[in-house]
């Protein structure tokens, strides 16, 4: 899973992941790991992406991307339960 809106916005950019963390306040790792699904970021460092996008990107397009994260895990897990029976 990834955070393609974000990949897309930052690539036309020409942005790489420490270019983010700078706009963001934290490391090119946490930007790296948020994109991936494996964390998610607090609300004021997605606030600080939205704003330096210049309104491409929006809070809820990470709302979204964490939605569907946490619904794909849901979901590994009860097909690693299930695999786990019997």
């Amino acid at each position: 899973m990834r955070f393609t809106k974000l990949e897309s916005w930052q690539r036309e950019r020409g942005l790489t992941d420490t270019d983010l963390a700078i706009m963001a306040g934290c490391s090119h790792t946490t930007i790296g790991r948020a994109k991936r699904g494996e964390l998610f970021l607090s609300p004021e460092k997605r606030q600080a992406i939205c704003d330096a996008s210049g309104g491409a990107l929006h809070p809820g397009d990470f709302a979204d991307f964490e939605d569907e994260v946490v619904r794909l895990r849901k979901d590994h897990r009860r097909d690693d339960a299930i695999a786990n029976t019997g």
